[in-house]
């Protein structure tokens, strides 16, 4: 028998100086209780490591903001609104968009758990829920995204996973490729479990160097073209389209594709130390569409799907500089339609919080995907109902994003002109020709 007990943790900006309170989540945990059937001489068992118990019911956390960060903060999420008093997760979710925007890929999940005759890992507990471990009690927090800080309310300071370093890229390769063909040993699954609480579409890794977290995206034995190569060459091309990307290097590693990325919501500033220059990393606080613009229909109590207006209306709402960023969202949106029509997901459009609002995030997971492959399945709706099929769909958006039609027609354009010759562009660059021929299914 299991009952449900709280674990309640204080929730700080990291951001700001001194950490101020935003408020408490209280996550529900399981721990074995005593039954009373049970003899006093009998052992009350705990669940073997990997086999976490959980609740059939009132399984979702609950949040409360405090008093102050409600009299001059923010809210953290359009499902998570600026008010006193206790909420629970909108509709049928299972958990706050703040929570679920820092938890890894599902394939991380497996490195979770202790392996047989593993000792736990910091921070692990049998009890608690795969978003608990993977969003608050692995990761450590000079690596996670959003730029929240758990605390325990009560009970000894939370311990993590200690980061990897980039110089381990040798030792991260061999765990993973280790994995991948299911013969990965108790060290590598612990390399693995450091390295993997990275949010993305795929499982992809987060490591530190010079003490600022970057993401390492590796090639994977089910992909069907070189993924790390065609996410540099998305965000190659976007730069000469114009767009904001972040810092991106792209290179042969141990005969391997590898990517590695900078954070979008860390800031880096080149400082001077002792006569040197150092580059300090400083978090920033950032929130996904889907957090920003997701809710529920009032009638129907349903989902309403993000779209590319409801992303508008995020910085229309609470934009620190609606003017600047909106065209920017058009640019994107028309390089999006481009080069990849369906594939695109609000997860992929973050958003950093200033002091005067939200501004859109530099583009950071960008991804040429060929018909038929990846997640080319949907893609986002311009409205919640109206698909966009091609990009001359977006023309017709112009004014909401603070564009006339002309002007509009003009950066497309631009767009246009600038990926006119991205077949030489990547075979000069080293793209595999086969590759590209499956990447010329978007231009057709």
């Amino acid at each position: 028998m299991s009952t449900s007990l709280p674990n309640r943790y204080e929730v700080r900006a990291a951001w700001i100086d001194h950490f101020p309170l935003i408020g408490w989540i209280t996550f529900p945990t399981h721990h074995p209780a005593n039954d009373a059937s049970v003899s006093e001489n009998q052992e009350t068992r705990s669940p073997r490591p990997g086999t976490p118990v959980r609740a059939a019911i009132n399984e979702r956390p609950c949040f409360e903001y405090s008093l102050g960060w409600c009299s001059q903060g923010f809210a953290l999420g359009l499902d998570c609104p600026l008010k006193l008093g206790m909420q629970k997760p909108l509709g049928n979710l299972r958990t706050f968009g703040f929570i679920k925007d820092r938890q890894p890929h599902p394939d991380a999940e497996l490195f979770f758990d202790p392996l047989p005759n593993e000792a736990p890992p910091a921070g692990w507990s049998p009890y608690a829920s795969k978003s608990l471990l993977g969003a608050i009690l692995l990761p450590d927090p000079s690596v996670t995204i959003g730029g929240l800080l758990f605390v325990p309310e009560s009970g000894p300071a939370l311990t993590h996973q200690s980061p990897m370093h980039i110089n381990d890229l040798t030792e991260l390769v061999f765990a993973f490729h280790a994995f991948e063909r299911g013969k990965n040993t108790a060290d590598e699954q612990a390399v693995l479990r450091r390295a993997a609480l990275t949010p993305d579409e795929r499982l992809s890794f987060t490591m530190t160097t010079d003490r600022r977290p970057i993401q390492v995206v590796l090639p994977s034995l089910r992909d069907a073209y070189d993924v790390p190569y065609w996410r540099a060459f998305a965000l190659k091309m976007a730069r000469a389209c114009g767009i904001e990307t972040v810092d991106y290097n792209y290179a042969r590693r141990m005969g391997e594709s590898v990517l590695t990325l900078e954070r979008f919501d860390r800031l880096n500033v080149s400082e001077r130390v002792r006569d040197r220059t150092v580059i300090r990393s400083h978090i920033r606080h950032c929130a996904s569409s889907t957090t920003l613009a997701y809710r529920v229909h009032p009638r129907t109590g349903r989902p309403v799907p993000v779209s590319y207006l409801s992303m508008a209306d995020i910085l229309n709402r609470e934009g620190a500089a609606p003017s600047e960023d909106l065209p920017k969202l058009w640019d994107r949106l028309a390089y999006t339609l481009l080069t990849n029509r369906s594939g695109d997901r609000p997860e992929r459009w973050q958003f950093i919080r200033e002091p005067r609002g939200w501004r859109l995030a530099p583009a950071h997971q960008l991804e040429w995907a060929p018909v038929g492959y990846g997640s080319r399945q949907g893609g986002i709706t311009a409205d919640g109902r109206k698909p966009l099929y091609d990009v001359e769909d977006c023309v017709a958006l112009a004014p909401y994003f603070g564009l006339r039609t002309s002007d509009a027609k003009m950066r497309l354009m631009t767009l246009r002109r600038a990926l006119r010759d991205w077949e030489s562009i990547a075979v000069e660059s080293g793209a595999n020709p086969s590759d590209v021929s499956l990447m010329a299914s978007l231009f057709e």
